[in-house]
């Protein structure tokens, strides 16, 4: 199955919802929008979550709230359940050789965070 997931939380000055959730709606067969910053409505996708799904996102700052979470998220999602995440906006899907790639990269900076608390990026 192919859900789409937006957190609306936080959102820019000037950035619109419906559009991000249209955009969503193109590529899913279900779209999940949070509105609280503990994201239940994700917690709730990722329990129901199979090997063959897929989660569309908007951009990667409405999924995570950090590299460390992104790192989180993606070690649940793709690693131990074995689903896919595609971002639309970064043009990035978790399934090809590019994705893996970026994959890797990104729990290679987990560490390198961890290290040094100051590089400013979220804890």
């Amino acid at each position: 199955m192919n859900y789409g997931y937006f957190n609306a939380f936080i959102t820019n000055i000037g950035e619109e919802v419906p559009d991000k959730v249209e955009a969503l709606q193109e590529k899913a067969d279900e779209v999940i929008v949070d509105y609280l910053s503990s994201r239940p409505a994700l917690n709730e996708l990722i329990e129901k979550l199979t090997a063959d799904d897929t989660i569309y996102i908007c951009s990667f700052n409405r999924f995570a709230s950090g590299i460390r979470d992104l790192d989180t998220l993606l070690t649940e999602i793709i690693d131990e359940i074995g689903a896919n995440i595609v971002c639309l906006e970064e043009g990035f899907d978790f399934s090809t050789d590019e994705g893996k790639g970026a994959r890797k990269a990104f729990a290679a900076a987990v560490p390198l965070i961890n290290a040094d608390p100051l590089t400013g990026f979220f804890k």
